[in-house]
């Protein structure tokens, strides 16, 4: 959590595949002082069935 530090006061957008996960990690930024936290909710699955643009994960991490 220190890495993100720097971050509180930035918008973070968390994402995950149906939103579920993701809503804990934001409702932990919140207890944790992120001023500005969202979560896409129903996550990336809705994104996609949506049509909105997806782009294919890099090979190299």
């Amino acid at each position: 959590m220190d890495a993100l530090n720097e971050y509180k006061d930035d918008e973070i957008i968390v994402v995950c595949h149906s939103g579920a996960r993701s809503m804990m990690a934001a409702q932990l930024l919140v207890r944790e002082g992120f001023k500005d936290v969202r979560n896409l909710t129903c996550g990336m699955m809705i994104w996609h069935r949506n049509g909105y643009p997806v782009l294919p994960p890099k090979k190299e991490y």
